[in-house]
């Protein structure tokens, strides 16, 4: 089949299914917006990789979508946003794609979660390099200094929903025990959560089942919303990048992976039919 060039759409980028989720909350807020979803299946998951390998593949992918007519990106993956997203809107895209725009999803789930005046403790489960990097941590702490951050790495969690699905037994205990480890590091540190951030997109996938864990009064934060309701406040700012976006309503699924699989994997994480299409990329780290 012949992909149907993405020509003035906006792209969503993730390492592979997490994304869908933002993707699937974007798409019912903005029902006119026309999106073109890639996954990186073939290579996912990003959370165990090296930051030169996230920040080359990332590009990579960005890459792929702009050269379909992508006047916007996001990066639906906080592996992404957390570790490649400021060295590719700094030093990449000013000179390959002047003219383009690339967001990520940390700085709105942050803004979202420091709004607060009240002194809160917030757990956040991530991947390795998500939670090595400290993004959150030290932005949430320097925006409200009121905020007590815990952190918790989940080292294989998204390659497990990625592998298995999110309704297999195994992943559901890796998910519960990594809460409860999370609860752990901060009752050692004196403290009790007021919520929850599933800092990854993949986590979205499996949410009911670490909802089930977390005490009755602690709060679980969901990006997709927080990340809709942000892209509204930007177009409505930047009226000029909005209009250039194509508002025939299209959607176009890409993946680096097999797209039966991802279809039928997709299919089952998100519960409506899904058909993707190949995009070939390079599958090897490149050198710059």
């Amino acid at each position: 089949r012949v992909l149907v060039e993405a020509t003035e759409m906006i792209g969503v980028f993730d390492s592979g299914y997490g994304g869908l989720t933002i993707f699937r909350e974007l798409i019912k807020q903005f029902p006119e917006h026309s999106f073109v979803y890639l996954g990186d299946n073939a290579r996912a998951p990003y959370g165990n990789k090296t930051p030169e390998e996230i920040t080359e593949y990332t590009k990579q992918g960005v890459d792929a979508l702009l050269k379909k007519g992508c006047t916007l990106v996001i990066l639906g993956c906080n592996t992404a946003s957390a570790v490649a997203l400021r060295e590719l809107q700094q030093k990449w895209l000013p000179i390959t794609w002047a003219d383009r725009k690339l967001l990520g999803i940390v700085v709105p789930t942050i803004e979202q979660i420091t709004e607060t005046t009240s002194p809160i403790s917030v757990g956040i489960l991530g991947t390795m390099r998500t939670i090595e990097s400290h993004a959150y941590k030290h932005e949430i702490q320097k925006r409200n200094p009121n905020i007590f951050v815990y952190e918790y790495a989940c080292i294989i969690l998204a390659g497990i929903i990625e592998t298995l699905g999110s309704k297999n037994t195994e992943v559901v205990h890796e998910a519960q025990k990594s809460v409860q480890a999370l609860l752990d590091v901060a009752g050692s540190g004196g403290g009790t959560l007021d919520a929850v951030l599933l800092a990854c997109t993949h986590y979205e996938l499996i949410a009911d089942s670490i909802a089930a864990v977390l005490p009755n009064a602690t709060k679980l934060y969901h990006q997709p919303s927080i990340v809709a309701k942000s892209l509204a406040d930007y177009l409505q700012r930047h009226t000029e990048i909005d209009s250039q976006i194509d508002k025939t309503g299209k959607r176009i699924y890409l993946t680096t992976g097999n797209p039966e699989e991802v279809s039928q994997k997709s299919t089952d994480f998100i519960g409506e039919t899904i058909a993707f299409e190949l995009l070939q990329i390079p599958t090897t780290l490149v050198s710059p």
